[in-house]
């Protein structure tokens, strides 16, 4: 095992990332649910992965996004740690996911809390709207 796989995810599953998030990030998987897409997007922004970002988003939620912007921010935070407050089984082709997710930046700590919700769309999960 490399140290690459050894290490574990970002997004706080417990799991290794390369049993959880990295299949997503790699698209070698479709995260099955709202939760590990969620998930997913956080490891992506922890590890300034914009392009995976752009690519699980549609509808409200890529209405006037800027990836140039969000690259730049990502990286200039340090993550530190997400915790899904909800995640319940989703309704047919919609669900949400209450979480948190922790950062600092410029010397202060400061979190995004938010409830977000997912759209199955032809059988891919995407974020769509806070």
């Amino acid at each position: 095992m490399t140290n690459k796989q050894a290490i574990n995810c970002p997004c706080d599953s417990g799991k290794l990332f390369c049993n959880c998030c990295e299949p997503y990030l790699a698209g070698k998987q479709k995260a099955p649910t709202p939760e590990s897409l969620m998930r997913s997007r956080y490891t992506a922004y922890s590890l300034a992965r914009i392009d995976y970002i752009q690519k699980t988003m549609c509808k409200k939620a890529a209405e006037n996004y800027d990836p140039i912007d969000a690259a730049k921010w990502a990286s200039s935070v340090k993550w530190l740690g997400l915790t899904v407050i909800d995640a319940p089984p989703p309704k047919s082709d919609t669900g949400t996911v209450t979480f948190i997710a922790r950062f600092l930046e410029n010397n202060a700590q400061r979190e995004i809390a938010e409830k977000s919700l997912f759209e199955k769309i032809n059988g891919t999960w995407f974020y769509v709207q806070l």
